[in-house]
């Protein structure tokens, strides 16, 4: 259960101190650090080499989980060799996520499978998630043991994260933070030229101790058309194939989808009727991000010089360090040396 924070204002130690205790209690943490304690306690050096030389044989994909053996393995495309947690993340129509251990390398991921496989969409997803430096691995043994390995998200789904902040609220500081980094993720789908299609609460990943966003999921995520422009940057001095007025204007539009629908989740973390809530909301028409760019540029800078408008007007008001000497002495002074004792009873 979340407690209504009560701290004055922290420093940002104490608010990284904060949101690691916070994440540790959060479901994919704990799974997480319970995986890796019984994974230590089970697989030896010796006992994984020995996996090792069983899937050398082409023919071998998976290792079944049974009496014998406490996690089900499988063997990736690329060499990767993954136990698989029992426990499952989530579980729709579509799948089931769980954790995984890669073998060779100790390095904990996420491991997707697709109760109806759909062999376009695995691969979109695979490739897209290569694009963006997600991807892992990959395994297909038949239409029901389809696996795609792919790196865990330091984080919180956006919506498990602004039920948090709701307890915890956000600083200044970190409210710049995660505006600007959120500008950056979707400049980073913008420089890969590609469309998310899918960016709900849920596939958006923020990292509260530093406040970058990431986003997940590229099942449905398609690669744009360069407009004309972005063309000219690409291939300097060379001739290309020119997008109509009509075709450019269609694949901004779609941008602008992928843009309205993550400005639309970004804005439930920004307090109603603040400047950054207004950013994001009123945010509709640029598909270059330029103009969000400047306003929160523009915020950040009112927001530094208020606070120092602020200290200016602290340090103008603050009593001389000759007038404080004089009152601490009549302080001194005023105050008995025998003190009467209190007249209330103890506790």
């Amino acid at each position: 259960m979340l407690h209504m924070s009560r701290e004055g204002r922290q420093s940002k130690s104490e608010r990284k101190k904060l949101w690691e205790e916070i994440l540790s209690n959060e479901k994919i943490y704990k799974e997480k650090a319970q995986m890796e304690k019984e994974f230590n306690e089970y697989f030896s050096s010796e006992n994984i080499h020995n996996f090792q030389s069983k899937f050398s044989s082409a023919e071998i994909k998976k290792l079944k989980r049974d009496q014998n053996l406490k996690f089900s393995i499988v063997s990736g495309v690329d060499g990767g060799l993954f136990a698989l947690y029992h426990g499952g993340l989530s579980k729709g129509d579509y799948g089931a996520v769980k954790l995984a251990l890669e073998l060779n390398t100790g390095k904990v991921c996420i491991m997707k499978k697709q109760f109806n496989y759909n062999s376009k969409a695995f691969k979109k997803e695979s490739s897209f998630s290569q694009l963006r430096g997600l991807r892992v691995d990959e395994q297909l043994i038949d239409r029901k043991h389809n696996y795609l390995f792919v790196n865990l998200v330091n984080g919180i789904t956006l919506e498990r994260f602004a039920e948090i902040v709701k307890y915890h609220p956000l600083t200044a500081n970190e409210e710049i933070e995660l505006a600007t980094n959120f500008l950056k993720a979707l400049e980073g789908l913008k420089k890969n030229n590609i469309k998310h299609n899918d960016l709900h609460p849920g596939n958006i990943i923020i990292d509260p101790i530093s406040m970058k966003v990431s986003f997940i999921d590229y099942g449905r995520a398609e690669e744009l058309e360069l407009t004309n422009e972005e063309e000219e940057e690409e291939e300097e001095g060379e001739l290309n194939y020119a997008l109509s007025d009509e075709e450019e204007e269609l694949e901004d539009l779609k941008r602008m989808t992928d843009i309205e629908v993550a400005f639309g989740s970004i804005k439930k973390i920004f307090k109603k009727g603040s400047e950054l809530h207004r950013i994001f909301k009123d945010f509709k028409s640029d598909s270059s991000l330029y103009a969000a760019w400047d306003a929160i540029d523009a915020y950040k800078g009112a927001t530094k010089a208020s606070r120092k408008r602020k200290l200016e007007e602290k340090l103008s008001t603050a009593p001389s360090s000759k007038e404080h000497e004089e009152d601490n002495k009549n302080k001194i002074e005023k105050v008995p040396s025998n003190p009467p004792p209190s007249k209330k009873p103890r506790a």
